[in-house]
């Protein structure tokens, strides 16, 4: 009988045999971290955006817009919720800053393949565009959002630090929800007729920003 495994931690699937009898027995699905976006601090944007990171090392006292870029690893949309809620936490690691996360809710186009984009796909109309009374398409904007392109979303994160420190770590709360379509039961039987069960997949985590030192 072919089964599924999953992982008795975070459930998500590691073995998954194919439904034809002719093909391979198994095949390894993806860990658990393809499952999160990547998260990075740009050196640059796109030569549109006219926002740069900060200068460092930065100063006590001072606000400073902080870009962070998400990509979706996955083929499917992913809803993004990002929060600086330090009171959350009981290990003092936030105390140094007071954090605004200026976009908190944003949502990841699907992955697509590198070679399905265009050069310039941030200046493709959407079904969020409008045309201006010069008959001009703008995107339409998200407060906080710096960028989109592809399955990638830079925001904005304004930081000030309250004293000098030799390294200013910032978390930041991170819930990410998509949908899935793999099969609910760990160790059921693979289905003949190539049903499957679409579910809603939420994930938690923080993430730790460090800024080097504040002066």
């Amino acid at each position: 009988m072919k089964l599924s495994r999953r992982c008795r931690t975070c459930h998500h699937i590691l073995i998954k045999p194919e439904s034809k009898a002719q093909a391979t027995r198994f095949k390894i699905q993806l860990i658990a971290t393809n499952y999160l976006p990547k998260i990075t601090l740009p050196g640059c944007l796109s030569p549109k955006s006219s926002t740069v990171q900060p200068g460092f090392p930065l100063l006590a006292g001072e606000v400073v817009p902080v870009i962070l870029r998400f990509a979706n690893p996955l083929y499917s949309e992913m809803k993004v919720h990002v929060s600086a809620d330090f009171d959350i936490r009981d290990d003092g690691c936030g105390d140094g800053a007071v954090a605004e996360v200026v976009a908190q809710e944003f949502v990841l186009p699907p992955f697509t393949e590198p070679w399905e984009y265009d050069e310039d796909d941030d200046m493709v109309a959407s079904d969020d565009d409008h045309v201006d009374d010069s008959g001009n398409q703008t995107p339409a904007k998200q407060r906080g959002v710096i960028e989109r392109r592809g399955n990638r979303v830079a925001i904005q994160v304004n930081v000030m630090p309250k004293a000098k420190t030799s390294n200013l770590v910032v978390p930041l709360h991170v819930v990410c929800t998509h949908q899935d379509d793999m099969d609910l039961d760990t160790d059921a039987p693979v289905q003949s007729d190539n049903t499957s069960t679409h579910r809603t997949v939420t994930n938690r985590f923080w993430v730790y920003i460090s800024l080097g030192p504040v002066v």
